[in-house]
């Protein structure tokens, strides 16, 4: 299972287990590891600077992973056995240190916006928020040329509905991704977005590096990014 997550500022759980490694991508090359339980962990680095691989000997094994990337970034991860292992987490940053910490002083302002919250990683007062865990190919949502987006996590409201897309470059190049190219009035992707407000992307270049099979180095952009989309609330969407 590959999942893309956000750190902002909170730990992010990481599901491990023994005799399975678990990657974790990082928006940045690390510079340091501090494990807050080393007895029966184990992590091991490879050719790229920006991930590390986890294993445990304990299927138990509970315990809080620090990181600070070359930036001065620090990054927290939460290790959990017991559950079935995460095969790669890709993680995203804010685009500053201090967002990292807490959430734009704009955005701390009464009465922001629902898409203003789904950008901090925090659940708006009246929300319900459901991450979703099906098969990729199940919630696959729209093709733009080699990139896919999977519909990821959903924030339920009365009036307005968050939905998060998982885009995925699967082609051998860069790709930008055109937003303003997709025509989300078409019936198929109301049927599955609803109305849709406002839309936004993170990384916010809207550029995706290629597959990482096809990518040379490390230097490339991640070529995985999230698309923030609000609509109009409607009956039946889970």
């Amino acid at each position: 299972m590959q999942r893309q997550v956000v750190f902002a500022g909170t730990p992010v759980d990481v599901n491990v287990a023994p005799n399975q490694f678990t990657e974790v991508v990082f928006p940045e090359t690390l510079a340091a590891v501090l494990p807050e339980k080393t007895e029966g962990l184990q992590y091991h680095e490879n050719a790229f600077p920006d991930r590390l691989f986890f294993t445990v000997e304990d299927p138990k094994y509970r315990g809080i992973v620090i990181l600070q990337g070359v930036s001065g970034n620090t990054y927290h991860l939460r290790l959990l056995g017991g559950n079935c292992a995460d095969l790669t987490i890709h993680g995203n940053a804010r685009s500053t240190s201090e967002a990292l910490v807490a959430p734009p002083a704009s955005a701390q302002k009464k009465g922001r916006k629902l898409i203003e919250y789904m950008l901090t990683g925090e659940t708006p007062p009246a929300y319900s928020r459901t991450q979703l865990t099906d098969p990729l190919p199940s919630r696959l949502v729209l093709e733009q040329g080699s990139v896919k987006f999977y519909l990821s996590e959903i924030y339920k409201g009365l009036n307005y509905t968050g939905l998060v897309l998982m885009a995925v470059n699967e082609g051998r190049v860069p790709y930008r991704v055109a937003l303003e190219g997709i025509d989300f009035s078409t019936p198929e992707l109301r049927n599955v977005l609803g109305r849709v407000t406002e839309i936004t992307m993170y990384p916010y270049d809207f550029r995706l590096g290629p597959a990482p099979e096809f990518a040379a180095d490390a230097a490339h952009p991640s070529h995985q990014g999230l698309v923030f989309i609000v609509s109009e609330t409607r009956r039946g969407l889970r």
